[in-house]
């Protein structure tokens, strides 16, 4: 898995590109610490389809639906989740496929109900505050 120097939210253009023209799963894994930029990213990606479109992070809703021409668009954040049950509680496993792409932040609070074939995002701190490293990766599990 290669990684790449991200200096501003542009430069994730080209990743979200790839993945809008089906050259990764559209079920996507955004793995990162807090404020890391998992967020901006799917902000990125959305901007590009619809530039009207405010993205905020689903922190508190645990999904934010987004709507673009010709796509629908399901951003989860599952930190305050305890497990999977949660999970499927609400619905996440029924949404998460319920849609064109699918962002999962925090997705490790539900693993098990994650489609086996996804991109894997991981998005890391640089040493200046402006400076994120992203590698991506498609995983096509049996």
């Amino acid at each position: 898995m290669k990684t790449f120097k991200i200096s501003s939210p542009k430069d994730f253009e080209p990743f979200c590109l790839k993945i809008i023209q089906k050259e990764y799963p559209s079920t996507i894994i955004l793995k990162g610490d807090l404020g890391a930029g998992k967020t901006t990213f799917v902000r990125t990606f959305i901007s590009l389809l619809d530039s009207e479109i405010l993205v905020s992070s689903p922190t508190f809703t645990l999904m934010n639906i987004y709507k673009t021409n010709p796509y629908t668009i399901h951003h989860f954040d599952l930190y305050r989740l305890n497990n999977s049950y949660e999970a499927t509680e609400w619905g996440f496993d029924e949404f998460v496929v319920d849609c064109d792409f699918s962002f999962i932040e925090w997705a490790e609070r539900a693993i098990d109900l994650i489609p086996s074939n996804h991109t894997l995002i991981t998005i890391e701190h640089g040493t200046i505050e402006t400076e994120r490293f992203l590698s991506i990766s498609s995983i096509n599990n049996p």
